[in-house]
């Protein structure tokens, strides 16, 4: 059976001011995994956690979306030119989507 490590009011609140001050998480896990005893990984999740709570979000930024037309199709990346035309296109960071 594996004994369960919750996190303290003291432990959460620096996390919280970490997260504030716009610090790294990585760099942030790091240290206070030697603080708080604990591996990076744990401590990497739980200020995750703490963020999304907080309502910022440091996991991932949303993919770019570029809409582009033209007369006789669409005109994507150079090379790309489809003589239909679908109702709508994005074009993303390393897929295009059509829609008809």
């Amino acid at each position: 059976m594996s004994n369960l490590k919750f996190y303290s009011e003291k432990e959460i609140e620096l996390m919280t001011k970490a997260i504030k001050n716009n610090e790294k998480l990585t760099v942030a896990s790091v240290r206070f995994s030697k603080e708080f005893n604990r591996s990076a990984n744990s401590v990497y999740v739980k200020l995750l956690s703490l963020a999304g709570r907080m309502g910022i979000n440091k996991s991932k930024k949303p993919a770019k979306v570029v809409t582009q037309q033209s007369e006789k199709g669409i005109a994507l990346k150079s090379g790309f030119v489809f003589d239909f035309k679908p109702q709508r296109a994005e074009m993303h960071s390393n897929h295009v989507r059509l829609f008809f």
